[in-house]
């Protein structure tokens, strides 16, 4: 009785782990979703506005280069944010083996959701990996705009 209890401990503790990775992985999704809105803004704009006109070659070449940064940004963060197949549980699996002990089902039930959620972490630190260099870039882009800009 008491390793069940343990055991159901644990299975609130694993359900609650894999809620929070998903969690973090739509989290990260959105803030890349909004990188990249942001980015094609800024290459729609860029590119209808034509602020290079009557620029000198060097203020030229600072906004090609910004354009160029927020495309690739737009490109790695749709490669990125793509679809992956989300590591959820199989329910019908608990079903199928209904008939073994309840603690052994216990047991196989939270070692799967901890598995889960690490495999969805996993999913989620690289794409948190990926915002990050995106943000550098962001940054890089956007200073070379302004420079672009203020040179005459």
């Amino acid at each position: 009785m008491e390793e069940e209890r343990k055991l159901e401990l644990a299975l609130d503790q694993a359900s609650e782990d894999l809620r929070q990775s998903l969690n973090n992985w739509r989290s990260v999704d959105t803030k890349i979703y909004g990188l990249i809105s942001l980015a094609l803004v800024l290459v729609g704009l860029l590119l209808t506005v034509k602020p290079w006109s009557n620029k000198s070659y060097v203020a030229i070449s600072f906004f090609v280069a910004s354009v160029a940064v927020y495309s690739f940004i737009i490109v790695w963060g749709l490669v990125t944010y793509s679809p992956r197949k989300s590591l959820t549980t199989n329910s019908r699996a608990i079903i199928e083996s209904i008939e073994e002990p309840y603690g052994d089902l216990l047991r196989w039930t939270v070692d799967d959701l901890l598995d889960f959620a690490d495999r969805n972490n996993e999913i989620a630190s690289v794409k948190i990996g990926a915002l990050s260099v995106m943000l550098f870039l962001f940054l890089v882009a956007t200073v070379s705009l302004a420079l672009g800009t203020l040179l005459n």
